[in-house]
């Protein structure tokens, strides 16, 4: 029974809203009159507006509740899969770093290798006589070798892959190392801030330069009175 009221109650502020717009609408103010009237109607969308509001309110207090409710036995039942998921993911990085580690130092290993056995070339051509330009255009051509070598480890194929991430943090009194182009500032009370820090140590070094920023010199007055 409390349902049934509840939906007849929504329908008549349903059609009371339609009608009442309708009504508006079409509603012309042209004398004092037209105005009294145009002003009880503003009254009573008031009204029915926080009637509207009211016949929610109650519905949409107990659908946040339930709807937190789920959000918690949604968490906790994640949370164990959550946690599984970074061990698991922490592990298989760990392991990709250590074969991408392996992997680098092969390959550097074998183009140390190749850029020896063309310096070798180069003694050998400079004892058999070989003009120097010649032998100078082999041993610059070792110096800058960058050979690209075939994998000597099997590439790691799955499901998973990783991206090279960086995560950040100040070091400790290290703050005023920072580049300027890092501290620019990205809001409008960043940048205030910025400009007052600059204004105090403009005044504490008599106007000395600072980079990125304008200083100019004025003299303010100030009277005392008499």
């Amino acid at each position: 029974m409390e349902n049934n009221k509840v939906v007849v109650l929504g329908d008549e502020l349903r059609r009371r809203g339609s009608d009442i717009e309708t009504f508006c609408s079409a509603m012309v103010i042209l004398n004092d009159s037209d105005y009294a009237g145009g002003d009880a109607k503003a009254s009573e969308l008031a009204s029915l507006e926080k009637g509207i509001k009211d016949y929610w309110k109650d519905m949409k207090e107990i659908s946040y509740k339930n709807w937190k409710m789920q959000c918690k036995k949604e968490e906790e039942m994640l949370a164990p899969v959550q946690r599984a998921k970074r061990v698991t993911t922490d592990k298989l990085g760990v392991y990709k770093a250590l074969r991408d580690r392996e992997e680098a130092e092969s390959r550097e290993a074998e183009q140390k290798l190749h850029r020896r056995e063309q310096e070798i070339e180069a003694f050998k051509l400079a004892e058999e006589g070989h003009a120097p330009e010649v032998v100078e255009a082999i041993m610059e051509q070792a110096a800058e070798s960058n050979v690209q070598m075939a994998p000597s480890v099997p590439e790691l194929k799955g499901k998973t892959s990783f991206q090279v991430d960086y995560e950040v943090e100040l070091v400790p009194g290290q703050s005023h190392k920072i580049p300027l182009d890092i501290l620019m500032p990205t809001t409008k009370g960043h940048l205030t801030a910025v400009l007052a820090k600059a204004k105090v140590q403009a005044k504490m070094t008599g106007g000395r330069p600072i980079p990125g920023i304008k200083i100019t010199q004025i003299q303010r007055a100030k009277t005392r009175s008499s």
